[in-house]
């Protein structure tokens, strides 16, 4: 099973042209992000993790360079801010959407991406048919006259 996070425009209006902006990310590992790791920052427009990828790449190249460190030192260390690109992807992703007015709508587990669609959709409708209605011009209710008795003790002098 794979699991998908689901967000949906801030506005929360339920309408079918809403549900069509609903954005499902999927947590796993993302390998374009860790083969192709500032394009794929650049092309999802992620400037500020772009930036610090970029901050990271050059003072990691500044201390192999200082250190003189053999070539296999360097091709690992110059992998490690690929690598946590690679883990972090689905959560900077996530933080952009929230950033650009998106709000977490649920969590879903599914085999596929149409799996969960189906599933996600399935429970929107269903609360939205169970979602009360305002009631239509009735008459309000009595309100009860107010008792002399407070919690659950009757008054002091009662007989019992």
């Amino acid at each position: 099973m794979k699991t998908y996070l689901v967000f949906e425009p801030q506005a929360g209006n339920r309408t079918p042209e809403e549900a069509e902006r609903v954005m499902f990310l999927r947590e796993k590992f993302s390998w374009p992000a860790f083969v192709f790791g500032p394009l794929w920052l650049l092309w999802n427009r992620l400037w500020l993790g772009f930036a610090f990828w970029f901050a990271a790449v050059a003072l990691i190249g500044v201390a192999v360079a200082a250190l003189q460190l053999d070539h296999i030192f360097t091709a690992l260390a110059l992998a490690v801010p690929s690598l946590i690109l690679a883990l972090e992807a689905t959560q900077l992703r996530q933080h952009k959407l929230v950033a650009s007015g998106f709000r977490e709508a649920g969590v879903v587990m599914a085999g596929d991406i149409e799996s969960a669609e189906r599933r996600f959709f399935d429970r929107w409708l269903a609360r939205e048919k169970t979602k009360p209605q305002p009631p239509s011009s009735l008459p309000p209710l009595p309100q009860p006259a107010p008792s002399p008795v407070i919690g659950f003790f009757p008054d002091s002098g009662a007989i019992r």
